[in-house]
């Protein structure tokens, strides 16, 4: 007679209550790891895309510009950042993309529940301009240079700030609270 091999009622149940507890412990520690990848990410994605315009501004000698769009194709003022935006060419200046001027990146939406807002810049950070020099400058057709900040958050972790000074250099620091 052979032996019958397997678990005994209440070896399964061990297993059972020790996996809970594990998943238990495990499932938000790995959701608050997902969470912050995707913070950083999506600040790299944002810093990313300020250093193209910055470059291109130099490389072409003229004004480049970073609106806010959930469209892909014009800037709309009337969106939030956190829905899109799109880097181009800007001759004229005035921080709107015309016929003539042409698109360099499109980046859409963040994922559901971040935010990305804006403070310090001179036209209510519908726009970022880099000028042919390298320089940030917040105001429509204009040349002066300003400093701001962009804050991406999700509520309940810790989120990141980008800061820009007057010369168009970009710093990123990790809040030191969670975001609202």
């Amino acid at each position: 007679m052979k032996p019958i091999r397997g678990f005994t009622l209440i070896e399964l149940v061990m297993s059972i209550a020790i996996v809970g507890i594990l998943l238990t412990v495990g499932i938000p520690s790995f959701i608050a790891l997902i969470t912050n990848n995707r913070i950083v990410s999506q600040t790299n994605d944002f810093v990313s895309d300020l250093a193209h315009a910055r470059a291109e501004a130099v490389r072409r000698n003229s004004r480049v510009t970073i609106c806010r769009s959930n469209t892909g194709t014009s800037c709309v003022p009337s969106s939030s950042w956190r829905d899109g935006w799109i880097v181009f060419t800007d001759p004229s200046g005035f921080g709107t993309l015309a016929g003539s001027e042409t698109i360099l990146r499109v980046h859409s939406a963040m994922p559901t529940g971040m935010t990305l807002a804006v403070s310090g810049f001179e036209n209510s950070g519908d726009f970022l301009q880099f000028l042919p020099s390298g320089l940030v400058s917040g105001v429509s057709g204009g040349s002066t240079a300003t400093a701001g900040s962009f804050t991406l958050c999700v509520s309940g972790y810790r989120g990141r700030t980008i800061n820009f000074n007057s010369i168009g250099r970009v710093n990123i620091t990790a809040m030191t609270t969670n975001c609202p």
